[in-house]
């Protein structure tokens, strides 16, 4: 047997079996040790006897005792005695309810306890004719089954069959994770994006319903003063539907607001054109622009109405009209006028002939003294677009005569600058806080304010009293780094 040690034969070998005797089988003289169960002298397990068959051993099949008689050697195995057991051990009957004869003591002294589920012997058995083939018994470490045969070796020892190979051992397959739920903020953006793409479709959806629509454009028909600055808003021309109006096109390039007429202009929808009709006209009142007057106490007492004419107190082709005809008012009294100094408003009435008028307002300005000249001192800001000019009155012998005058002259570089400014030319204007007669020029887009300036306003800004000479006056400026010039 594999692993069996020659010095100790009842050592176990690696499967836990032990060997069958320690003495050699062929040694008929060795002592046998008692077993459960009979064996003869060749080693070979006989069935129990059963006490009511006459100490009879169980028949055994002939066909194992042949298989055991083949395979045993002569020498170890003697046909011709029978065994029999020492102390036959009683069996339990079959029969139910029958009571069971304990066995009788063995050569060890112990009783052997009959075993139910024993058939009974019911025909001794002779030995020297019996089937003495081995009956199969598993074997610690077997797979409960071997070959009588093949499995005895040489030293009359049964080797235990082995376990077959059962091969390569597979890995062990890891349990798959367990997935975690996904994640809410996730499944919220997913839902947020969802609910946008859906939004985005409804309104392509609707905006393509839309502009299947049919498009409808009203034309119109426009009047603007003469001057006035064209609207760039579309809805001031056509009233559209079936579309938004930013998706169509005003034209207005061939409309001139600075010459009366009739112009047309064009709406373009969806390569739709639709056309419409301005019209310009000239609605404003007649304007020109004032210019005063400067006498002496007592000139032209006594022919005033033919000393002074209407068209003295207007600047040349300053009126925005044709054919203007100009005239005094009625009130006007040149007379008590120049019989006192000072400072008085007239009224010139302006007709062109065709139910257009208008008005002016200038200044008849009566001097203390004759007036030799015009001290002119001015100022510019540049940044600003801004003039300032002093006029102060000098007399005959190059004194001051208390008369002086503020211009104001703005530029303009925007003509819609300019047009907001003067609004709609009065003779007197308000503009930058500044209050007196206006002069308009549109085509140098300038604005010119002129305020009286009394003997009062000069002493508080020169902090005292205002000089009184032309000497003096030309210094007092010159200072303030304003040059002075002169004016007949």
């Amino acid at each position: 047997m594999n692993n069996e040690n020659p010095t100790n034969p009842n050592e176990t070998n690696e499967l836990g079996a032990t060997a069958l005797g320690s003495a050699p089988v062929s040694d008929a003289s060795a002592s046998v040790a008692p077993v459960s169960e009979p064996v003869n002298s060749s080693g070979i397990p006989t069935p129990p006897v059963a006490p009511e068959n006459g100490g009879m051993v169980n028949p055994v099949p002939a066909a194992a005792v042949g298989e055991a008689q083949a395979s045993a050697s002569p020498e170890s195995v003697n046909l011709g005695a029978p065994v029999m057991p020492t102390e036959p051990t009683p069996m339990a009957s079959e029969i139910p309810d029958q009571p069971v004869t304990p066995g009788a003591p063995t050569a060890d002294g112990t009783v052997v306890t009959p075993s139910s589920g024993v058939a009974p012997v019911t025909e001794p058995v002779n030995n020297a004719n019996a089937d003495m083939s081995p009956i199969e018994q598993p074997i610690p470490g077997t797979n409960g089954s071997y070959n009588a045969t093949s499995n005895v070796n040489s030293n009359g020892f049964v080797e235990p069959t082995k376990v077959a190979d059962v091969g390569t051992v597979p890995p062990a397959q890891k349990e798959p994770k367990e997935k975690k739920p996904m994640n809410k903020v996730l499944f919220i953006i997913l839902i947020v994006v969802l609910l946008a793409a859906i939004a985005y479709g409804v309104y392509y959806y609707l905006s393509l319903g839309k502009s299947k629509t049919a498009i409808n454009v009203k034309t119109n028909p426009v009047t603007l003063n003469l001057g006035d600055t064209l609207s760039t808003d579309i809805n001031d021309y056509a009233q559209i539907t079936g579309t938004n109006p930013k998706n169509c096109v005003l034209h207005t390039e061939n409309v001139d607001v600075t010459n009366v007429g009739n112009y047309e202009y064009t709406v373009v929808c969806s390569e739709q054109t639709y056309k419409g009709a301005i019209s310009i006209v000239d609605n404003a009142p007649l304007m020109a622009n004032p210019k005063n007057v400067y006498v002496s106490v007592g000139s032209g007492e006594e022919t005033p109405s033919v000393t002074y004419k209407p068209e003295d107190f207007i600047e040349a082709d300053s009126c925005n009209g044709e054919n203007c005809v100009y005239s005094f008012n009625e009130d006007t009294d040149f007379t008590s006028y120049v019989s006192n100094p000072g400072i008085y408003e007239i009224l010139i009435n302006i007709s062109d002939g065709e139910n257009k008028t208008g008005e002016v307002i200038s200044n008849f300005v009566v001097l203390e003294k004759p007036l030799k000249l015009f001290m002119v001192c001015s100022k510019t800001d540049a940044e600003a677009g801004k003039t300032i000019t002093d006029r102060l009155a000098i007399g005959p012998e190059n004194e001051y005569i208390n008369y002086a005058e503020r211009v104001h002259t703005y530029t303009f570089t925007e003509e819609e600058d300019y047009l907001e400014a003067i609004g709609s030319q009065e003779s007197t204007i308000t503009y930058d806080d500044i209050v007196g007669q206006a002069i308009y020029n549109k085509t140098a887009k300038t604005l010119t304010i002129m305020e009286n300036l009394g003997s009062e306003d000069l002493n508080n800004e020169a902090g005292g009293t205002f000089p009184n000479t032309y000497l003096t006056i030309s210094e007092y400026y010159k200072a303030k780094g304003i040059t002075c010039t002169f004016e007949r």
